[in-house]
């Protein structure tokens, strides 16, 4: 089934890009496509949350398992009930000279068999929705005025960028 694989570098800092993806709030602002996606139970190790997703008309629903690994900078998800028979991932954090390194790894199997076309048709539209999530995350990272840009926390602090992630 569809696995892909996307990578980005954004403008902002390795705390400040992880605190955002670790705020499942935000993610309907970073595709357009998701519905809404409800928090269920949240605390320090990850959260469940709910989702509604809407993909070439078809109207998905699950809910999702996020594990927070805050060493490594990492939040591997899977869907544990829903309309695809798996999806699994992974969101990285990795810090360069340019920012930070945002990868999403997703592998999805709808749940219906698919053959030729139809799988190679199904594996675009999957990279496509990867990468409008990827492009969002920078968006949004790039553009929040709570994200410091990875100044230092004075600078940040002088010049009004502050982190509000209160998780």
């Amino acid at each position: 089934m569809p696995v892909v694989e996307v990578s980005e570098v954004v403008i902002a800092s390795l705390e400040e890009s992880y605190d955002l993806i670790c705020n499942p709030e935000k993610y309907p602002q970073l595709m357009a496509g998701i519905h809404s996606v409800k928090v269920l139970e949240q605390n320090h190790w990850g959260a469940k949350t709910s989702w509604v997703m809407d993909v070439e008309g078809l109207k998905f629903k699950w809910e999702q398992l996020d594990e927070y690994c805050l060493e490594d900078k990492t939040l591997h998800f899977s869907q544990i009930r829903g309309d695809m028979l798996k999806f699994e991932g992974k969101w990285s954090f990795t810090q360069t000279p340019e920012g930070t390194k945002v990868s999403l790894y997703l592998d999805v199997d709808p749940g219906i068999p698919m053959l030729g076309l139809f799988h190679y048709i199904l594996t675009q539209r999957v990279q496509e929705v990867v990468q409008g999530m990827v492009k969002g995350f920078k968006d949004l990272v790039e553009t929040s005025p709570i994200i410091s840009r990875g100044f230092p926390p004075q600078i940040a602090k002088d010049i009004n960028y502050t982190s509000t992630r209160e998780i």
